[in-house]
């Protein structure tokens, strides 16, 4: 951490990352640790990352593209750890803004990082259904439902949700 922080000094590190040759982690001054959670917990807030996108206050494309230098600037990370949730409130924006097929990629997206979350599911038969593709809409609810605890009481909702839809409710 010290040599990488020598190579590519970042002007908005509070902090001085001391690194002792021959310690680990467990030899750290403690004093130099408190300013380095803050830094890091401060930057790794997700609610204050999604509060623009959800305020409206920026297009959610341009969203996209600044956390991802962002990620890279101060990480070298060219994927950020928490992709497929950004990939996924980008598409609930913009099925809100009814820009159906536009949300239909971006949730496709998350999938493709998180294809065990059954959130992106629903959201994904939403667009389907939005887009008058009824068939893949009720395979995504179906995935969605699959994909739940069933033990949750979201899981029977949703179960009687489809088998309504099935009887042409």
């Amino acid at each position: 951490m010290g040599k990488l922080l020598a190579d590519g000094p970042n002007p908005s590190f509070k902090y001085k990352y001391i690194d002792l040759p021959g310690k680990n982690h467990n030899g750290t001054p403690f004093y130099s640790m408190i300013d380095a959670f803050g830094f890091i917990f401060n930057d790794w807030n997700i609610a204050n990352w999604y509060r623009p996108l959800f305020d409206n206050k920026v297009e959610p494309e341009i969203y996209l593209a600044e956390r991802r230098k962002l990620m890279k600037k101060l990480y070298d990370f060219d994927k950020d750890p928490t992709e497929d949730r950004i990939l996924a409130n980008i598409g609930s924006q913009f099925l809100q803004q009814q820009k159906y097929q536009k949300a239909l990629s971006y949730i496709q997206n998350a999938l493709v990082v998180n294809p065990n979350d059954s959130d992106y599911y629903k959201e994904l038969s939403v667009a389907f259904e939005k887009l008058k593709n009824y068939e893949a809409a009720l395979a995504s609810i179906k995935k969605a439902i699959d994909k739940l605890d069933k033990t949750e009481q979201e899981y029977q909702y949703f179960l009687g949700e489809l088998q309504k839809d099935e009887k042409g409710y």
